[in-house]
């Protein structure tokens, strides 16, 4: 939670080794889980997605519903940055009934937060709201409690802001104010897990920018950058990049060395979806 990736690895490979060799199932599971967690946090989507294809296959044999779970949303939310975002519906989708069996309030901020972001980048807006209301609602009585609630949080004001900007096109504001309140529940998340400072500055960067203050949004992006370069977070840098890119004028030597950058850092980790819009960008 605080992007201590280094120590968390070693910790996590110990223990996986430890459980596996004492036949403990559920604990290999759970630690199996946190160490895919840390390769996604830290843009490792292809190892993170083989991680938690095997923590499914272990659960599916051994019956261990919660466990199985874990393993079709993990799968999903790498799907998503890899660009599959219909292999990662379908996982979703399949997932749906383990997560009516384990009545897991975290879990459904996570799930439903993955299916907004998945239907956002596929352009189904309406869904995209539906799912996003749901987290809403469940984010309104909660507090920050684990740090693997990240994608739940992320996902809510992700969804709302790509909302806002597709209805700045239309001129039709409807969700100014639930990507406000988003936005603040990330904020007050990365205080408490500063590995999501990076993407917080970023979304409330967006956030300025469709309020129309771009120097509220260059300052935040810019400090999502540091943050993400700090705490070796590539693919946070990469977004922090894009955005300081694709909201420079065209004429601006700086606009091209931001959108090159991450167009660089995206194609390193696969980040199929991010990538493609950088290359919208510079054509």
């Amino acid at each position: 939670g605080v992007g201590q990736w280094k120590d968390g690895w070693e910790s996590l490979e110990e223990a996986v080794q430890i459980s596996s060799g004492l036949g403990d199932r559920r604990q290999w599971g759970q630690s199996s889980a946190i160490l895919a967690v840390a390769a996604l946090y830290h843009g490792e989507f292809s190892r993170s997605e083989k991680l938690y294809g095997d923590l499914y296959r272990a659960a599916a044999r051994t019956g261990d519903i919660q466990q199985q779970l874990w393993g079709l949303d993990g799968q999903a939310v790498n799907l998503i940055r890899l660009g599959k975002t219909g292999e990662a519906l379908a996982l979703l989708q399949k997932a749906e009934p383990f997560l009516t069996a384990v009545g897991d309030r975290l879990q459904v901020i996570n799930h439903n937060g993955m299916v907004g972001m998945a239907h956002l980048q596929q352009g189904n807006f309406e869904l995209a709201r539906q799912s996003a209301d749901s987290v809403a609602s469940l984010l309104a009585h909660a507090s920050p409690t684990i740090c693997t609630e990240f994608d739940g949080y992320a996902g809510l004001a992700e969804v709302y802001l790509g909302l806002m900007e597709a209805e700045e096109k239309s001129q039709i504001p409807n969700s100014k104010s639930q990507a406000r309140q988003a936005c603040k529940a990330l904020s007050q998340f990365a205080r408490v897990f500063p590995m999501a400072q990076p993407r917080a500055q970023l979304l409330e960067g967006l956030y300025h920018w469709l309020d129309r203050k771009p120097e509220g949004a260059f300052r935040e992006w810019r400090a999502s950058l540091a943050a993400a370069e700090r705490m070796a977070m590539p693919y946070e840098a990469g977004r922090a990049h894009y955005e300081i890119g694709r909201h420079l004028p065209a004429g601006d030597p700086n606009r091209k060395l931001h959108l090159t950058r991450a167009r660089e850092i995206f194609a390193e980790l696969g980040a199929g979806y991010d990538l493609s819009l950088v290359s919208g960008q510079e054509g």
